[in-house]
């Protein structure tokens, strides 16, 4: 199964390992996907020795990514902020920013879930996709594939050139 979901996880000093992973199970749940995409597990580095998310990210069999308070507070990313965490540990999220941060070209797919003693968010990382159309004229192929980025890159291929199965 192809792995390009990142969960980041934000909780409350103690939390145990079924809520954490409740929690992850339903926000799953809710964005139709299966724990076989998972391929990161992300937090904060001050809970980067929480019991609950480290016996959570050992029985699912899940790397957890540990992300710096710096890192967090530099996020570019759009993410959602929260006065409570930003008094309590000195940034704004953790959830959003911890899965935005801990993959490559991420999107939010799910914001900021709340539950007992648990918050978590699900991004997913970006490759490239294919788009084909009809060429009518270069100009208006040039601005159809434009509007369609998500990323930072087009790639042009003439009609008579086949993207290899690495490139795709």
């Amino acid at each position: 199964a192809k792995k390009d979901i990142i969960i980041g996880i934000g909780c409350k000093k103690g939390v145990n390992s079924e809520a954490v992973k409740q929690s992850i199970f339903d926000a799953l749940q809710k964005v139709n996907l299966t724990l076989e995409r998972v391929r990161l597990l992300s937090t904060i580095e001050i809970k980067s020795e929480e019991p609950g998310l480290l016996r959570t990210a050992e029985e699912l069999d899940i790397p957890l990514r540990i992300v710096s308070c710096q890192e967090i507070a530099a996020c570019a990313k759009e993410h959602g902020k929260s006065n409570f965490v930003k008094e309590k540990i000195g940034v704004w999220g953790v959830c959003e920013p911890a899965a935005l941060l801990s993959g490559r070209k991420t999107q939010l797919l799910l914001k900021k879930q709340k539950y007992p003693g648990v918050t978590v968010a699900i991004a997913r990382e970006n490759s490239c996709r294919v788009v084909q159309r009809p060429l009518t004229d270069f100009r208006e192929q040039r601005n159809f594939a434009q509007a369609q980025c998500t990323n930072d890159m087009v790639l042009f291929v003439d009609s008579d050139e086949l993207p290899s199965e690495e490139l795709v």
